[in-house]
Order: structure tokens, then C-alpha cells, then sequence
């Protein structure tokens, strides 16, 4: 009993831990969505530009982006397993 609650206990932690890649434009949703809800002046018409990429110069994978938004900027993780984190 104890072995297979352990084995499902495991199986459950390995599927979280899995995480996909975010894009470029799921990444400025994701920023522009943030400026929305931290300042009333930015809107869904608001621009929301992309000024940097951090690559890993081994293959190349996005780490993260940075984005343009009204007057401020955003960082946004390439990963899904990392979450928002509104400073």
C-alpha cells in the first residue's frame, strides 16, 4: 500500500515538473496583461514591444524576454514553471 501511494506521489511530482516553452507572443500577453493590472493608463490598445531576448548560447533556447510597455518594462520568463511575481 505504502509503495504505490509512494509510486503515485511520484508520478504526480514528475507530470508538475514538466513545463512547456512560452513564446514570443504568449510572453507579451503575459507582459501586457501585468501592465494592466498595476497601472490604469495602460490598455489591451496599449503598445507592448519586444527589446530583448536572453538566449542559452548552448542550443539557443529563449530564456527570457523583455518587453516595452507605455513607460515601463517587463520581464518575462520563457519557461511556464516560473510564475508572476509582481514587485
Amino acid at each position: 500500500m505504502k509503495k504505490s501511494l509512494l509510486f503515485c506521489i511520484s508520478m504526480l511530482m514528475m507530470a508538475l515538473a514538466v513545463a512547456g516553452p512560452v513564446n514570443p507572443r504568449q510572453a507579451g500577453n503575459i507582459a501586457l496583461n501585468f501592465m494592466m493590472q498595476k497601472s490604469s493608463a495602460i490598455t489591451r490598445s496599449s503598445s507592448c514591444q519586444l527589446v530583448y531576448t536572453k538566449t542559452d548560447g548552448r542550443n539557443a533556447d529563449a530564456l527570457f524576454y523583455v518587453f516595452n510597455v507605455g513607460e515601463g518594462f517587463v520581464m518575462v520568463s520563457a519557461d511556464e514553471r516560473h510564475r508572476e511575481c509582481g514587485i
